[in-house]
C-alpha cells in the first residue's frame, strides 16, 4: 500500500537523539507514512540506533551510506528516488514534532492546493527560552525575504513529491558557507510555478546545534527528554503552549511598540518634508520676485547709461 507521507531523517552521529526524533515521527496521528533514515557515514552508535528503529517498525527504512560531501545531500536525493509518499516531510535527527504535525501540515497544504508548506518554527534555546521567527511563505514579501535569509529549519518544511520532481535540481552538494536547508528551499522559491502554504500551528521544536557546541550527545538527549512530554501529554503540551504564548505576547508588544515609534518617525518625517517643501516654495517665489526686479532695473534708462560707461571703461 502506498503511504500518504514520506519522512526523511538525515543522520550522522546523533544515535541517542535519533531514537527520540524518529519516535515522534512514528507517533504521528497520521500513521500512513514511511520513515527513511538517511545515513551519512553514520557512527556505530547511530547505525545501531537506526537498525533498532528499523527492526521495531516496518515503516522505517535505514539507508547506510558512506560519508558524503557536506551533509550528505546526495544521499537525500537518492533516498527520494525511492520515496513512495505523496508528501515529503523532513525531520532533523535532533528535533521533535508534536503528534499532529503531519496532519496539520497536510491539511494546510491541501486547503491551499499548494506545492510547499511549512510550520511556524520554534527555536528551543539551551536555557529553555523559546524563540519564534516570523515567516509566512504564502505572502510574497516573506518569499522575497526567504531568498536571502534562512528562517525555516529543515524540520519545518514539507512539499509534494511531484513538486520536488519538477525542480531542475533537487538535493545536491551545497556550497561551503551556505545552510543546506536554506539552499534547498530556495530551489522551490525560485520556480515561478510553485505555490506555498503555511500551517498556523506550532508543531515543530527545533534545537539548533549551532548554539549547542561543546554539549555532549548524552546531555542533548537529556534535554530532549525534558521536552518530550510536551509531545505526548496534554497537560505538558498546554504548559509548553502557555510558555510559547507568553513569548509571542512579548514579541507582539515589542512589534507594536516599534511600529508606533516607526509611525511617529514617519509622521515627523512627513512634517519635516512638508516644512522643507514650504521653505523651497518660499525661496522659489523670492527668486522669481528678484528676477522681476532685475529685469526692471536692466530696462531702466539709468541702467542702460551705466552699461555704456562700463563698456567705455574697459581696455
Amino acid at each position: 500500500m502506498t503511504p500518504e507521507a514520506t519522512v526523511v531523517v538525515p543522520t550522522h552521529h546523533h544515535g541517542e537523539l535519533l531514537l527520540r526524533s524518529v519516535g515522534c515521527a512514528l507517533a504521528q496521528t497520521v500513521g500512513d507514512l514511511e520513515v527513511l533514515i538517511v545515513g551519512d557515514g553514520a557512527t556505530e552508535e547511530t547505525r545501531e540506533a537506526a537498525l533498532q528503529l528499523e527492526r521495531s517498525d516496518a515503516r522505517v527504512r535505514f539507508f547506510d551510506n558512506p560519508k558524503g560531501p557536506r551533509l550528505g545531500e546526495v544521499h537525500r536525493a537518492a533516498a527520494l528516488e525511492q520515496a513512495q509518499g505523496r508528501l515529503v516531510f523532513y525531520l532533523s535527527d535532533d528535533d521533535l514534532w508534536m503528534p499532529d504535525h503531519v496532519e496539520r501540515m497536510t491539511a494546510a497544504l491541501d486547503a491551499a492546493h499548494a506545492d510547499f508548506v511549512h510550520a511556524p518554527p520554534v527555536w528551543v534555546m539551551p536555557d529553555g527560552e523559546l524563540l519564534v521567527w516570523l515567516v509566512d511563505l504564502a505572502q510574497p514579501w516573506f518569499r522575497e525575504l526567504a531568498l536571502r535569509e534562512s528562517r525555516i529549519p529543515l524540520s519545518s518544511g514539507a512539499h509534494t513529491l511531484a513538486a520536488y520532481r519538477r525542480l531542475p535540481v533537487g538535493w545536491n552538494t551545497t556550497p561551503e558557507g551556505q545552510y543546506v536547508d536554506f539552499m534547498m528551499w530556495r530551489r522551490f522559491l525560485e520556480q515561478r510555478d510553485m505555490t506555498f502554504a503555511v500551517s498556523r500551528t506550532h508543531t515543530v521544536m527545533h534545537f539548533p546545534g549551532s548554539v549547542r557546541e561543546g554539549i555532549s550527545n548524552a546531555e542533548r538527549a537529556d534535554e530532549l527528554d525534558d521536552w518530550l512530554p510536551a509531545t505526548r501529554d496534554l497537560a505538558a503540551r498546554a504548559a509548553y503552549l502557555e510558555q510559547l504564548a507568553a513569548h509571542l505576547h512579548e514579541r507582539a508588544n515589542w512589534l507594536d511598540s516599534h511600529a508606533g515609534e516607526l509611525e511617529s518617525w514617519a509622521q515627523n518625517r512627513s512634517q519635516v518634508v512638508d516644512l522643507r517643501n514650504e521653505q523651497l516654495s518660499q525661496a522659489e517665489r523670492e527668486r522669481q520676485r528678484l528676477e522681476e526686479v532685475i529685469r526692471a532695473m536692466k530696462s531702466s534708462r539709468r541702467w542702460r547709461a551705466g552699461e555704456r560707461l562700463r563698456r567705455l571703461s574697459r581696455p
